[in-house]
């Protein structure tokens, strides 16, 4: 009860953000609107909150859908309908929607997503450690739907690490589907195409080819827990998805800018953050006592 604002209000305060924030530095930072899920909001404010994003050049809907059965059993009570035939009849299931989890789906909404051409963000870690359920991915991209990753939140997910989410995506499906299910090339596609699709962003990102962003993550392979030998492509991929791990990353560019090289932060002064984070505590540790 105490995060609940009227919609007029939070509509209101979203509006003002994204006209502050959406297409700012340089495109680099990019507004959504995000409603919680159906039911903390109203018809009206996941109507309106879509609308504004027609509005804005760009821009995202983003929300959860059908992550749990308690949740569906809800909405199911609530709207008549299932979760994303709900998003249908409101108008809110298109291009540039972006839904987290879709775990609980009927044949009937696999179908709705591949036609409006919705995107699907994958949480594995988030749906293991909340016992969720597993999503239908094969089914969903076999039918042509964006399928991306995502971590949810950190209480949820911990790590907030996009190569245990590779993993994880490709191994949790095994036991339903069979281990040659969800392949390394795969759920390393997810990963980058995948994931800049399901932002919008897949004429400028997401892969490596001319006319796009220099945007590369340079990874040494070259390490204890990583197997011998990298010939062919099937072995890079599998290397990457079932044995890499941040600790794999050598250099990231980003847009034609080195931001981090041969293990070194070339923006960041991190010694200095530290040592200022540290003060703040100690401060904080103070006036708590």
């Amino acid at each position: 009860p105490g995060l609940k604002e009227p919609t007029k209000e939070s509509l209101a305060t979203t509006l003002r953000q994204a006209e502050q924030w959406h297409k700012t530095a340089g495109g680099r930072i990019q507004y959504a609107v995000a409603p919680r899920f159906v039911l903390s909001c109203t018809d009206a404010l996941l109507k309106e909150a879509y609308e504004m994003t027609t509005a804005f050049p760009g821009m995202l809907f983003h929300t959860h859908a059908a992550e749990n059965r308690i949740e569906m059993d809800a909405i199911r009570k609530r709207c008549r309908m299932d979760n994303i035939e709900f998003f249908e009849s409101i108008g809110v299931l298109q291009t540039n929607t972006c839904l987290a989890h879709c775990i609980w789906l009927n044949d009937r909404e696999v179908h709705m997503l591949a036609e409006r051409k919705a995107k699907v963000a994958h949480c594995p870690s988030s749906n293991l450690k909340l016992g969720s359920g597993v999503a239908r991915i094969p089914e969903l991209l076999a039918k042509g739907v964006t399928v991306s990753l995502g971590a949810d939140g950190a209480p949820c997910n911990n790590t907030l690490d996009m190569f245990e989410e590779m993993r994880l995506a490709a191994l949790m499906q095994k036991p339903v589907h069979g281990a040659h299910a969800m392949n390394a090339q795969t759920v390393f596609e997810m990963a980058t195409v995948g994931g800049a699709t399901a932002l919008g962003l897949e004429q400028d990102i997401g892969s490596i080819e001319a006319g796009k962003m220099a945007d590369l993550v340079l990874l040494d392979m070259n390490n204890s827990w990583n197997p011998l030998g990298l010939d062919g492509e099937d072995r890079v991929y599998s290397s990457i998805v079932y044995s890499g791990s941040p600790e794999n990353v050598h250099s990231v560019l980003v847009d034609g800018r080195w931001l981090y090289k041969k293990r070194d932060h070339t923006t960041l002064d991190v010694g200095r953050a530290v040592s200022s984070a540290k003060d703040e505590l100690r401060l904080l540790l103070q006036r708590v006592c």
